[in-house]
């Protein structure tokens, strides 16, 4: 897949679904993963109300699950879109 095709895919398929969120102001910022880098993305995905979170990071992924959202990887999400659609 070249350059050109990925950002069409992601201006025409992605962005019109994306929402901007401001994340709540936090006292003593909960951690979930080993990496307090990555806790940014499962409170970005908290504050939006997302069910699910998409990662490729090991220890995001060891998570499985943060409140109600539920963390997989890409495989799993295209997986899942494919029972979702059917046949």
């Amino acid at each position: 897949m070249t350059h050109a095709v990925i950002t069409f895919l992601f201006d025409t398929e992605l962005l019109p679904f994306a929402e901007v969120v401001e994340l709540p102001a936090s006292k003593g910022k909960q951690r979930w993963s080993r990496d307090p880098e990555d806790d940014r993305f499962i409170r970005c995905a908290q504050a939006g109300k997302c069910a699910r979170l998409i990662a490729g990071d090991d220890g995001v992924l060891s998570l499985k699950r943060v409140g109600k959202v539920a963390i997989l990887s890409p495989a799993e999400f295209l997986a899942m879109l494919g029972e979702i659609d059917g046949p």
